[in-house]
């Protein structure tokens, strides 16, 4: 019931007060995920098998996000399995100095735009979100899962 009023207040506010809504905050990070596998007897006496999935989210993360412990609360996720060079840890010197520069573009563009690497070595990268229909993704031929630079995204829209 409390978090129908909740509901009920902010699309209040958002539609009918048409108030801008606050910005998400997201907050990327490397977490482990664990399958289990549950047995639950219904009432009809028929045994389902479930698999559980349970996720264990950084410290810090939480605090970012004012997460309440022991409290039920709704985040909205968008999930990936990392590549390996999601592991490294760029606040390492000597990955730094061995490792970016060699990176290809594409690769950098995706480490900045989520944030995992540091804040220096992204100074040079802003991240823009386009938001475009799926007809003209394709028109173009734009791969939405990659990163694309201004310049090629220049490039596809002279060949139009």
């Amino acid at each position: 019931m409390k978090r129908y009023v909740v509901l009920q207040k902010l699309l209040f506010r958002e539609l009918i007060e048409e108030a801008k809504p606050r910005p998400l905050k997201y907050v990327v990070f490397l977490a482990r995920v664990r399958g289990e596998r549950q047995r639950k007897k219904l009432r009809s006496g028929v045994v389902k098998e479930y698999t559980v999935y349970r996720i264990t989210i950084p410290r810090e993360v939480v605090e970012k996000l004012s997460l309440e412990p022991e409290v039920e609360e709704l985040v909205l996720v968008r999930l990936a399995k990392p590549r390996w060079y999601h592991l490294l840890n760029y606040s390492d010197r000597d990955i730094v100095e061995t490792l970016w520069e060699k990176l290809p573009l594409w690769t950098k563009l995706e480490l900045c735009s989520n944030n995992l690497a540091p804040e220096k070595l992204c100074s040079q990268y802003y991240t823009v979100t386009l938001v475009l229909t799926k007809q003209e993704i394709q028109k173009l031929g734009i791969n939405p899962d990659k990163p694309i630079t201004l310049e090629e995204l220049k490039n596809k829209l002279q060949k139009q």
